[in-house]
């Protein structure tokens, strides 16, 4: 099963860095989940800011953008000072955009990739 993510805690800069990317599968986001959760655990998370790499992410499937609410909700609920998610791909970022608002995450900004 190819990979799509990777997550990275800069303890220094107080930054968890996730870069997300391909087209989601359910085995890749059990296993996201579960990385996730590990990184979010070994930190507080009040005191860090959350950069989602989205550039490389593929348009989402119809089922499931579920999912992609739900990752929205899971970033929501990790408590970090700041969320920004970083995509290229307008239908990607239209995707994001919809999913950010069912989940009610205010706080996420998103933005192109320069």
């Amino acid at each position: 099963m190819p990979r799509m993510h990777t997550i990275a805690v800069d303890s220094a800069k107080k930054e968890v860095n996730l870069e997300v990317f391909g087209k989601p599968n359910l085995e890749g986001i059990e296993l996201f989940l579960k990385e996730y959760n590990s990184a979010v655990n070994s930190i507080n998370p009040k005191e860090y800011t959350l950069n989602i790499d989205g550039r490389e992410m593929a348009i989402i499937p119809p089922d499931l953008i579920h999912s992609l609410k739900d990752a929205f909700q899971l970033y929501m609920s990790g408590g970090f000072s700041k969320t920004i998610l970083t995509v290229k791909n307008p239908i990607v970022k239209q995707q994001c955009e919809r999913a950010r608002k069912m989940a009610n995450f205010n706080t996420c900004t998103i933005v192109d990739a320069k």
